[in-house]
């Protein structure tokens, strides 16, 4: 009988570290193919500190962009992004990665050590001519999801995130056996508090014929719990509610459409401003349309904060 011994703790280290070399080589060689590479740069906040992550990708291919390099000892300032920026570029260069693109976050200190418009920017201080070509595109995504965070304070706004929240959690306490689950949002992707609303909306008949079959029940009953049933219903699922809440969803769906859109492989860069000429007209349209009068100051700071937020994809 063949006794198979389980490979010691240091040999399946040694292994792993040495696929995850071939790997990293396999992937270095096949973007040095290229001859147009792109750099993504994402930064953010973890518990001890900041991070930055580089990967590279290929606008002409649909790869799954790979994770080059991570810094989780990163400082979230304009130095330090120019300075690591820079010594990642030259890293692939010398392997003979071609980066033509870096595409990064909205944050101050990313735009101003990487935007054309920044007189800080590593274009202009670079001594690397190849690094010069680069362009540096904002994330699209992003700058639309800062649009729709810049209106969060508006009380129309508001009372419809309310209403989303209330019915939701209603919905999962109640009729999540008849309509399935409200899908869970994540405080940092706008579009996650959309894809909550449009569940809510296409189930909306399911809802309501399920609110109506429960009331019809109750009518036969008299007791307290049973009015109080009742009252719950009638104070949770209301049809001037949901009245609203399709309102907001044609107000904010061009966001949600863009952002899907954008965060797709398919989508290009020249496609930004003819994307953002669409949003606007679509929200011009809203303001001549006096069923969305009391969207309309909700509306006009999207439009004024659109405008300001472009300038930085320029």
């Amino acid at each position: 009988e063949t006794i198979i011994k389980k490979p010691c703790h240091s040999k399946l280290r040694e292994q792993f570290i040495k696929v995850a070399k071939h790997f990293h080589e396999s992937q270095i060689n096949a973007y040095s193919d290229l001859s147009a590479v792109a750099l993504t740069l994402d930064g953010g906040t973890i518990q001890y500190g900041h991070f930055l992550d580089y990967a590279i990708s290929s606008p002409l291919f649909d790869l799954k962009p790979y994770l080059y390099e991570a810094d989780f000892m990163a400082n979230n300032t304009t130095e330090y992004i120019k300075s690591k920026t820079e010594e990642i570029l030259n890293d692939l260069l010398k392997k003979n990665i071609k980066v033509k693109s870096i595409t990064g976050d909205n944050y101050p200190a990313q735009l101003y050590a990487l935007s054309s418009w920044s007189k800080t920017a590593l274009w202009k201080t670079t001594n690397n001519e190849e690094i010069k070509k680069i362009i540096f595109y904002p994330c699209f995504c992003h700058t639309l999801q800062l649009v729709a965070d810049d209106v969060e304070n508006n009380q129309q706004i508001k009372d419809c995130i309310s209403i989303i929240d209330k019915v939701k959690k209603f919905i999962n306490n109640k009729f999540s056996k008849i309509t399935g689950k409200v899908p869970d949002e994540v405080d940092t992707r706008w579009f996650s508090h959309f894809n909550s609303l449009k569940f809510i909306l296409r189930n909306a008949d399911s809802i309501f014929n399920a609110r109506n079959e429960m009331l019809k029940h109750l009518e036969t009953k008299r007791d307290e719990s049973s009015a109080n049933e009742r009252n719950e219903l009638l104070l949770n699922i209301k049809e001037d509610e949901f009245e609203l809440l399709f309102q907001y969803s044609d107000v904010m769906v061009p966001i949600y459409s863009a952002t899907l859109y954008f965060d797709s492989n398919i989508s290009k860069a020249v496609e930004i401003v003819p994307i953002v000429t669409q949003i606007e007209k679509h929200w011009e349209a809203l303001l001549c349309n006096n069923a969305y009068k009391s969207f309309h100051q909700a509306i006009q700071t999207l439009l004024d904060r659109l405008n300001h937020r472009k300038f930085h994809l320029l």
